[in-house]
């Protein structure tokens, strides 16, 4: 790859040595503080069917070899993995884009911010936990299969994204933005064996991991579907807009109901757009700071007691639920477009901080993919690809 920082350093004593103190210092700062327990980690903990099967697997199975101790064996484990993943990508990284010593030291400062509040990552027993390390990661082999010649890191980008999709499914759609680098990146070379054969790898990567997820469901709940809460979570916004009377916009008594119970309890709450301020700003921090209440404890459960009132089979609410909120979605949001989109929309800039880096985030998107199109330049390559990750996970 063509040298974007010049001052390149191998790394050093004094490199290992700063490395080392700094992972001392996360060490020491994560052991002083707990291990922080949510809501969630209870239903992973009960494998409850609407949880990604990743962090079940991982949270159950230290439980059943740690007892009562499983709480610390989880914080250890998060962290040394995390720690494990923030030193291959430093190190990587570091060689791929010929990093000078003080570029080594403030990168490294960035990978391990995580660990420390508010984040927490290593002490808090949910899923990010072991997606954070799963992301950095994946994106540190795919940079490495993109930007030289190591073939072979094609089997760590596979194994890496199957991991953190199971974990956390959101992160799927990195699949597509790396199938389209590698389409930029080897279009004039696309159909030799090898490029080819690692483009229809990618290609298939979320099939294969949305069958894994099939299969575990159907093996141990007996449903042959996928993680039953991808639009349970994208109903949301749609319902903390939504006014009484748009139950008339719903096909079936049924989602008119469940619409109606939530409706009814959010407007107790306060937890209506029409109950926070008039700026879009503060509608959102209301549904931002109070999603959980309003999507878990409130729509899905609701929902899923009174579908289970109409079939008591087991697991069958839950999946119900996923379908009803498939219908509900696009009706609610379309009754309340203007609002829901201006909340959407300062929900990413919320995530970059200010509308100025939004902005450049979208001006470094626009012009590198231009760049990247016209010629076979790696610095705008990457550029592409980076601000194509910072999006997407600002807009799911």
């Amino acid at each position: 790859m063509k040298r974007i920082f010049v001052n390149y350093q191998r790394p050093g004593t004094l490199d290992y040595f700063l490395i080392g103190l700094v992972f001392l210092a996360v060490i020491i700062f994560c052991f002083l503080n707990p291990a922080f327990s949510f809501p969630d980690t209870n239903t992973y903990l009960k494998a409850h069917i609407y949880r990604f099967p990743g962090y079940i697997y991982f949270l159950r199975g230290l439980r059943y070899i740690f007892s009562e101790n499983y709480e610390w064996a989880v914080v250890a484990f998060q962290l040394f993995f995390g720690l494990s993943a923030v030193f291959v990508t430093h190190r990587k990284l570091s060689k791929l884009f010929h990093l000078g010593f003080v570029l080594k030291l403030l990168f490294l400062g960035v990978l391990v911010f995580p660990f420390f509040n508010p984040l927490l990552v290593a002490n808090k027993l949910v899923s990010e936990g072991l997606a954070y390390p799963l992301y950095l990661l994946l994106i540190t082999y795919s940079l490495e299969l993109l930007f030289t010649s190591k073939t072979k890191s094609i089997i760590s980008v596979v194994g890496y994204f199957i991991l953190l999709v199971l974990t956390r499914g959101q992160f799927i759609v990195a699949a597509p933005i790396l199938l389209f680098m590698v389409l930029l990146k080897y279009r004039k070379s696309i159909f030799q064996l090898k490029n080819m054969a690692i483009f229809l790898i990618i290609l298939f990567l979320p099939i294969t991991t949305n069958l894994l997820d099939r299969l575990h469901r159907s093996a141990v709940y007996g449903y042959f579907e996928t993680t039953p809460f991808s639009y349970v979570n994208a109903i949301t916004l749609p319902l903390f807009v939504s006014k009484k009377d748009n139950a008339n916009v719903l096909e079936t008594e049924t989602q008119k109901e469940i619409f109606r119970l939530t409706h009814r309890r959010m407007d107790s709450m306060g937890l209506l757009s029409s109950e926070a301020g008039e700026t879009v700003r503060d509608q959102y921090l209301l549904f931002h700071n109070n999603f959980p209440q309003i999507c878990n404890q409130n729509f899905h459960e609701q929902g899923r007691e009174f579908l289970y009132t109409l079939n008591k089979t087991p697991y069958w609410s839950s999946i119900q639920i996923e379908k009803e909120s498939k219908e509900m979605f696009p009706k609610l949001m379309d009754a309340n477009f203007s609002n829901w989109l201006s909340i959407y929309v300062y929900g990413i800039k919320h995530g970059f901080k200010t509308w100025w880096i939004l902005a450049f985030v979208i001006g470094v998107f626009i012009f590198s993919f231009i760049q990247s199109v016209r010629r076979s330049d790696e610095t705008f390559e990457f550029l592409f690809f980076a601000s194509s990750l910072l999006l997407s996970n600002a807009m799911v």
